[in-house]
C-alpha cells in the first residue's frame, strides 16, 4: 500500500489566469506537502498558452510542489461542439494518467471536468469527489446564457443528478447549498457534503498602508471615502444597481468615489450606464490589476460594494471578493439572499446587507454603515473573519478530511 494518496484534479478553469491560481493552485500547495500528490489536468485559453514565459515559470513553480501539470487547450467557439470536443480531448488525456498513476481519487471541478472524471473514475476505479462549486445550470439560466427547460437545461441537470449520487463526496460552497441537496435529491444526506467556502491566501492579501499611500497618491482620492468593486460587471453582477446605491450615497457622503477594478470591462459600454444615472465621471474610476496587484488596490479602499442577482443560483454562490476583502480588513456592502452572507456579515458586524434596490432602502443602509464605520473594532473583526472563515489553510484542511474519509490513508 502506498504512503500517500494520488489524486487526479481535473479543472475547466485555466490555473493560468487569476481565479484558477486562487481557487485551484493555492489549495493544491498547500495540500502537496500533506501526503499528497497531485496530477493535474487543467484547460487554459489560447491566449494564455501565447505567454510562453509565463507558462514555463507556473511550470517550474509546480515542479517545486511535485504537481505534475497536463495542459489541454480550451476551446469556445461552436460553445456547445467546442465543449463536447474538450470533454473527449479531457478523458483521453485524464485516462492516460489514470492509467499510469493509478489515482485514488480523481477529483472534478465543476459540471464539465465532472464529466471527464466520471468516465475516468469510473474506468480507473477510483473514488470520485464532485467539487461542484454552484447550480451550474441554474447559474447560466440566472446569467441569461440559457433557457430554462431547454434540451440543454435537462442534459445538465441529468448529468448533475447523475454526479452527485455517484461521487464518493460533494463539496459545496454554502450550507445553503448543502441543504438543497439534501431536500432536492433522494437519498443524500448531510454526512456526504462538505462545505468549503471560497478562500483565499490571507497571507498575500492584507492591508499594506504603503500601498494605500501610493494608489491614493496616483488617482488623487486622498481625503476621499472610496468604494470598491473588483472583478466582473455582467452575468449575476447588477452594474445599475450599483451605481444607483453610489448615487444615493452622494447624497450623505459627498466626497465618497467608487473605484472599478474590472480587466474585462467594455469602458464604453460602462460609462454610458454611468452617464445614465447621473452620476459625474469624476466619482468613477474603472482600470484593472493582475493579481498580484489587487490587493494594493484594496488596501486603498474604505469598504467593498457589490450586488448580485438573488436568484436561486445564488444560494450556492460564495463570491471570492468577500474573502479577498475581509482579508484587506475591509468592511463589505451587499444585498441579502446571497448565499450564507446573511448571516457571516450580521453575526460578525463586518458589514451592512442591503434590503431593497430602492432609494430608501440605500440610504439607510448606508447610514446604518456610517454608525459601523465608527467601530474601532470593525477592521480587526473583518480579518479575524477572514482568516477563522476565509484562509486558504483552512479550506484546504477540510479537503484533506475530504480526501482521507474516502480512503484508508
Amino acid at each position: 500500500m502506498r504512503d500517500h494518496l494520488q489524486i487526479l484534479y481535473i479543472t475547466y478553469d485555466g490555473v493560468m489566469e487569476p481565479l484558477g491560481r486562487s481557487q485551484v493552485l493555492s489549495y493544491l500547495k498547500k495540500l502537496s506537502g500533506k501526503g499528497i500528490k497531485f496530477y493535474l489536468v487543467s484547460f487554459e485559453k489560447k491566449v494564455n498558452l501565447r505567454d510562453v514565459i509565463g507558462k514555463a515559470k507556473l511550470q517550474t513553480e509546480l515542479n517545486k510542489y511535485g504537481i505534475e501539470w497536463k495542459v489541454l487547450r480550451y476551446h469556445k467557439h461552436f460553445r456547445v461542439l467546442a465543449t463536447m470536443y474538450d470533454v473527449a480531448v479531457g478523458i483521453f488525456g485524464a485516462m492516460a494518467i489514470a492509467k499510469r498513476t493509478r489515482p485514488d481519487i480523481v477529483h472534478a471541478r465543476s459540471y464539465v471536468a465532472a464529466l471527464m472524471a466520471w468516465a475516468v473514475g469510473s474506468l480507473a476505479k477510483a473514488k470520485f469527489v464532485f467539487d461542484m462549486r454552484g447550480f451550474w445550470a441554474d447559474e447560466r439560466v440566472d446569467a441569461g446564457l440559457l433557457r430554462k427547460n431547454s434540451p440543454l437545461y435537462k442534459i445538465i441537470k441529468k448529468l448533475e443528478n447523475i454526479f452527485v449520487h455517484k461521487a464518493d463526496r460533494i463539496v459545496v460552497l454554502t450550507n445553503k447549498a448543502g441543504e438543497e441537496l439534501v431536500l432536492g435529491f433522494s437519498g443524500i444526506k448531510k454526512d456526504k457534503i462538505e462545505v468549503i467556502p471560497c478562500c483565499t491566501d490571507t497571507v498575500f492579501f492584507k492591508f499594506d498602508e504603503g500601498s494605500r499611500n501610493v494608489i491614493k497618491s496616483k488617482y488623487g482620492t486622498a481625503g476621499r471615502v472610496v468604494f470598491i468593486h473588483t472583478g466582473s460587471l455582467i452575468g449575476w453582477y447588477m452594474i445599475r444597481e450599483m451605481l444607483e446605491y453610489f448615487r444615493a450615497i452622494k447624497a450623505l457622503e459627498p466626497k465618497a468615489l467608487f473605484m472599478f477594478l474590472s480587466p474585462e470591462a467594455d469602458r464604453d459600454e460602462f460609462f454610458k450606464a454611468v452617464d445614465s444615472v447621473r452620476i459625474s465621471r469624476y466619482d468613477i474610476i474603472l482600470t484593472e490589476a493582475d493579481f498580484e496587484g489587487v490587493n494594493r488596490y484594496l488596501s486603498a479602499a474604505d469598504a467593498g460594494l457589490f450586488f448580485i442577482k438573488p436568484t436561486f443560483s445564488k444560494r450556492a454562490s460564495c463570491p471570492i471578493k468577500l474573502a479577498e476583502y475581509l482579508s484587506c480588513a475591509l468592511p463589505v456592502i451587499c444585498n441579502r439572499n446571497i448565499g450564507d452572507l446573511d448571516d457571516i456579515i450580521e453575526k460578525n458586524r463586518i458589514g451592512i446587507l442591503v434590503d431593497g434596490f430602492n432609494m430608501e432602502s440605500y440610504k439607510d443602509s448606508y447610514k446604518r454603515f456610517s454608525e459601523l464605520l465608527k467601530d474601532k473594532e470593525l477592521k480587526t473583526r473583518c480579518r479575524k473573519v477572514a482568516e477563522e472563515l476565509f484562509s486558504v489553510e483552512k479550506g484546504a484542511e477540510s479537503y484533506l478530511e475530504v480526501y482521507h474519509s474516502i480512503t484508508e490513508c
